[in-house]
């Protein structure tokens, strides 16, 4: 998260590149629970509780996307809404709603004034993240991706030099990104073996890319795998424990 004194002119660039998110919420503990949410979707993002300060920030860098509550300190967040539309220079800037305000007539109205999406308190991370996707990316993801640190086995049998223990840096219900000195070869079909929810899960991928050292975008090698053959069970395992993971930090809703 930052401070509106930081943003200059580097950091806009650079928040380009990740995806520079505005968040605005009234309510400190969801200003909090859902920013924390939104930098585990790997998004950098600045968090208000006014639509003014929201405002003011993106008139100094312009975010790919903005999410707010309805109900603000000030200016409320319909007034907001239609600010960010009627403004030549934020007018395409998407705008999610994530409000406690469950009223479909409202709905209805910030849709008519331009909102991207309107989701009501609590949420779906999935369903909120690929509200995100399609709003900000060409080709919108599907399925968040958890950054983690987990440890897998890639291979099976008892053959030791068939079989290598690696570490997974970024996991979906689809598929995952391992870290390792020996990437396969792009279409390499490889047997892995995870724990999850003190549950091991026998899964089989395939290699969609593979990065040697000091290539690819991380400069780090490693390898992308798309799970196949993956049972529905198996996979709403991974869902479940993925929204677990990126949940923990939010407080139970009175």
């Amino acid at each position: 998260m930052k401070n509106f004194k930081d943003l200059d002119q580097g950091t806009q660039l650079a928040d380009k590149k990740k995806r520079f998110l505005v968040l605005v919420d009234g309510n400190p503990r969801d200003l909090l629970s859902i920013g924390i949410l939104l930098q585990k979707l790997d998004y950098n993002i600045y968090t208000s509780n006014s639509a003014e300060e929201a405002i003011q920030v993106s008139s100094v860098i312009v975010p790919a996307l903005i999410i707010t509550e309805l109900t603000l300190p000030g200016m409320n967040g319909i007034d907001f809404l239609k600010h960010i539309k009627k403004d030549p220079r934020t007018r395409s800037i998407p705008v999610i709603i994530l409000t406690d305000m469950n009223k479909p007539k409202i709905e209805d109205l910030c849709r008519r004034e331009g909102c991207a999406a309107y989701f009501v308190k609590p949420f779906e991370p999935d369903t909120l993240y690929r509200a995100i996707q399609n709003a900000t990316e060409p080709v919108p993801r599907q399925y968040i991706r958890l950054k983690t640190c987990m440890t897998m086995v890639i291979g099976e049998g008892i053959d030791k030099e068939t079989v290598s223990s690696e570490c997974i840096t970024a996991l979906s219900e689809n598929g995952m990104y391992i870290s390792t000195l020996n990437p396969l070869p792009v279409g390499t079909t490889v047997p892995v073996s995870i724990t999850v929810e003190n549950q091991n899960l026998r899964l089989e991928g395939i290699v969609l890319y593979s990065y040697t050292a000091g290539h690819g975008p991380l400069k780090q090698p490693g390898m992308g795998v798309k799970f196949i053959n993956i049972s529905s069970d198996m996979q709403n395992l991974l869902r479940t424990y993925i929204t677990k993971q990126l949940m923990e930090d939010f407080p139970p809703r009175s």
